[in-house]
């Protein structure tokens, strides 16, 4: 990877989850859709 997770946009990183790429992986996905619920709710 050429940069860190904690630095990639929400879409840039959807478009890594939907990859080939082993990691991130679910918990990553669920870490992601959990902050975004949060701001939903607020």
């Amino acid at each position: 990877m050429d940069s860190k997770l904690t630095e990639k946009s929400c879409m840039d990183f959807t478009e890594l989850l939907s990859s080939s790429a082993p990691v991130p992986g679910g918990v990553g996905a669920a870490a992601l859709a959990d902050a975004i619920m949060d701001k939903l709710v607020e």
